[in-house]
């Protein structure tokens, strides 16, 4: 893996939940497990219709170094938009990963 390729930063999410302290209740919330540099390749999109309602989504293809904690329990920030992680894949022998993430178009 060439680091020249690594040139975007994108942020790993883990989720946590937190108990809200005034009601008690349970909250899930997204934080920042680690920025790590990365390769972006962008992927088709696509169109569907779902919930009385038009759904675009936008499957994008992100190459980092290899990491052993991250999951598609994890997502992935880049620009200000969070990408839901459909599969990792181990590049060579824990060279790096190819993270296949998908974020809603808008």
């Amino acid at each position: 893996m060439q680091a020249g390729g690594l040139d975007r930063r994108v942020e790993v999410l883990v989720r946590e939940e937190l108990r809200d302290p005034l009601s008690g209740e349970p909250r899930e919330v997204w934080a920042r497990l680690a920025e790590v540099w990365a390769e972006v390749l962008p992927g088709p999109g696509s169109e569907r219709y779902g919930d009385q309602q038009r759904v675009a989504t936008n499957a994008t293809r992100f190459r980092i170094r290899y990491r052993d904690d991250v999951t598609p329990l994890n997502r992935l920030r880049y620009r200000g938009r969070e990408y839901d992680i459909h599969g990792v894949q181990e590049i060579g022998r824990r060279e790096g990963l190819e993270v296949l993430a998908e974020a809603r178009a808008e």
